[in-house]
């Protein structure tokens, strides 16, 4: 990601509640966004909702936002949601 691209996605993740649990998507850390030593898994399927790899806690983004990540993985070949 780019410079922009990454604050970008740090605003839309910052301050987010945390729930314990998958929730109801997909996820794989192969299908993520890093920031250091963490590891956002996006939902494979259309879900809004944002797993931190390995912690088990996952977050709500708004459809809006979902868009915007789905936006970026496609501008780099990694198009979502994925069936």
């Amino acid at each position: 990601l780019t410079n922009e691209e990454a604050l970008l996605v740090h605003h839309i993740f910052d301050g987010k509640r945390l729930t314990d649990g998958d929730g109801s998507g997909n996820f794989t850390s192969d299908v993520s966004i890093r920031f250091g030593n963490q590891i956002f898994c996006i939902s494979l399927d259309s879900y809004p909702l944002i797993k931190i790899h390995n912690n088990n806690k996952t977050f709500t983004i708004s459809d809006k936002d979902r868009e915007t990540i789905e936006d970026l993985f496609e501008r780099y070949g990694a198009p979502l949601p994925i069936s």
